[in-house]
């Protein structure tokens, strides 16, 4: 650890702004992601499950939640990643399931982070993703 070398009095002070500034009122700033919102036929008013142009129903949730942000499927989703559109044609299992645990352990450069993922989810995805061949 560096020694900064500060004075009792700049250690008192310095702790002292550290529990002030952890209980400042930031009045909701930033805002907490809405992460289930799903693409609508109905641009105005309130979606109903009849209506999702993405048909999400037999998705993990952790893929509506997160994957959708950065990637598409089916024309529907982000476009930071590749499409995974017959993802599971291209990739077996273990290489799915290692680059979701650590993308930048498979490629260094790779813009998507390591998620906070738990082993369920992890397992989730790769069962899933894996059974994405040809235009499914």
């Amino acid at each position: 650890m560096v020694n900064n070398n500060l004075s009792e009095d700049e250690i008192s002070d310095l702790t002292e702004f550290l529990k002030w500034i952890g209980n400042v009122d930031t009045n909701g700033f930033p805002p907490k992601p809405t992460m289930n919102m799903v693409a609508s036929a109905n641009s105005g008013g309130a979606s109903t499950e009849t209506e999702a142009v993405v048909n999400r129903a037999n998705r993990p949730q952790v893929f509506n939640q997160l994957c959708v942000a950065c990637h598409s499927l089916k024309g529907q989703g982000g476009s930071v990643g590749p499409a995974l559109d017959g993802v599971g044609s291209r990739f077996d299992s273990k290489y799915l399931e290692k680059w979701i645990r650590d993308p930048l352990s498979v490629k260094a450069d790779s813009k998507m982070p390591k998620l906070p993922l738990s082993e369920a989810d992890v397992a989730e995805l790769v069962a899933y993703l894996s059974q994405l061949k040809g235009d499914q």
